[in-house]
């Protein structure tokens, strides 16, 4: 084992190095196709939707979690479950999930699965499948404790025979939290790691340079796109403070990884303070600081484009790039004088600006309207947050109400949202499913 895990630590140091030299390649070993296999798509929520409606998680109970369904042809808002009088809190209900938690759901419309994580190592990560109507529950894959789901800023990726995520675990060799990204297959949980990447904090000569967690960031057919960001002189490093202190001393590289045949390719590296960027399809889309500009990039050719000149920025620090729906980025902009930052959406196509200016209020503060789910011709958004009733169902089998912040969601048509029109159909409360 720790031999499998010096290899692999050599291919990412290998692609590191490469950096300098070129387009070159290193090869790793995947999992093989099957007949479920398709291009893989990068997961955008913790929620799965079907054609009608979608799949979500309610910590309805003090020890658990409930599989719930919001079907849009009912107007229902429902737990997956089909018995009568059911208190939504044994193993015998179909949705019904046990250790308070979060999750994932997706689905390759024959089965819903849930990678299903919490925030305590006491409670390891595992993977579930089941039927669509929530049935026939079946453990596929319990990690070991000390691997630890890394989310953020995305979400993993899914073919429809494997999903791919990154994930942390302790290595009492280099006692040190090694992150991975895994390939696992949804049916069998056959698990392949096809990447390890050393986090060396050493400063020197010969050691290798500190790596920042890789982050898995698009895919596009049946290729993955990852960042890896890194210090090039491991002398300018004293530790974690120092890797804080030389921010502008870090690099970030586009690496690319082939399903089909393992090779990894570094397609792009840039300074890690000048760019702020999202990867949808083969393109990534960046904020140019210094043209003030939004530019595409095709990650496997490097042909560059100009898509707007047009942007308001003074330095990427004040420019987030949210997401990518409908052909429009949306951009969140910085303004000193205001001290608040303005929504925007640009055409990818045109290159045309426009302000998207709905919102709501809470406490004083006022938030953008955040999409939450994208639908054929709709999004399912947060247009609000209010206090209301919460009823926890107790291990004794009463319930307490509890007075909790809780966001308001709703299916907005497409075309209202670029034209800031609130024209909201709002989605009913759980609790009023639990009541019913």
């Amino acid at each position: 084992m720790i031999k499998k895990i010096v290899e692999f630590c050599g291919l990412m140091l290998l692609a590191l190095m490469l950096i300098s030299c070129g387009k070159k390649e290193i090869t790793v070993e995947t999992q093989p196709r099957t007949e479920k296999t398709g291009n893989v798509q990068m997961l955008r929520t913790e929620w799965s939707s079907t054609e009608t409606g979608y799949y979500r998680l309610y910590n309805h109970t003090e020890d658990g979690v409930n599989l719930c369904y919001v079907d849009f042809t009912t107007g229902q808002n429902s737990f997956v479950c089909n018995q009568p009088a059911c208190q939504h809190a044994e193993k015998s209900c179909n949705s019904f999930f046990k250790g308070r938690s979060h999750g994932i759901l997706f689905s390759n419309m024959e089965h819903l699965y849930f990678l299903k994580y919490t925030d305590l190592r006491e409670d390891p990560m595992k993977l579930y499948r089941m039927n669509l109507d929530g049935s026939d529950h079946k453990l596929i894959h319990t990690f070991r404790k000390d691997e630890l789901f890394v989310m953020d800023p995305v979400y993993p990726a899914f073919d429809g025979q494997y999903i791919y995520f990154i994930i942390t675990s302790w290595d009492d060799e280099t006692m040190q939290n090694i992150p991975k990204l895994l390939q696992i297959n949804v049916d069998t949980g056959k698990t392949t790691a096809l990447l390890i990447c050393n986090q060396n904090i050493g400063t020197e000569e010969g050691q290798q340079p500190y790596i920042v967690d890789p982050y898995l960031i698009g895919a596009h057919e049946r290729t993955l796109y990852l960042t890896v960001s890194y210090l090039k002189e491991t002398s300018d490093l004293t530790g974690i403070a120092g890797a804080d202190e030389n921010a502008q001393n870090m690099l970030t590289s586009l690496l690319a990884l082939d399903l089909n045949t393992g090779k990894i390719e570094v397609q792009d590296t840039w300074k890690n303070a000048d760019r702020r960027f999202l990867v949808q399809d083969d393109q990534m889309y960046y904020v140019d600081l210094i043209e003030k500009s939004l530019k595409a990039c095709h990650i496997k050719t490097g042909e560059t484009r100009v898509i707007s000149s047009n942007l308001k920025v003074r330095n990427t620090d004040e420019t987030i790039l949210r997401s990518i729906y409908d052909g429009k980025c949306i951009v969140d902009i910085f303004n000193p004088e205001q001290q608040r930052y303005f929504r925007y959406a640009v055409d990818l196509q045109t290159g045309e600006i426009s302000a998207l200016s709905l919102e709501y209020s809470e406490d004083d503060e006022t938030y953008y309207v955040h999409i939450k789910l994208e639908m054929a011709d709709s999004f399912i958004v947060i247009y609000d947050q209010k206090e209301e009733a919460h009823h926890v169902l107790h291990k004794d089998g009463t319930l307490e109400e509890v007075i909790e912040s809780e966001p308001q969601y709703a299916r907005i048509k497409k075309e209202d949202y670029w034209n800031n029109i609130p024209n909201y159909d709002p989605i009913a409360t759980l609790e009023d499913a639990f009541s019913a």
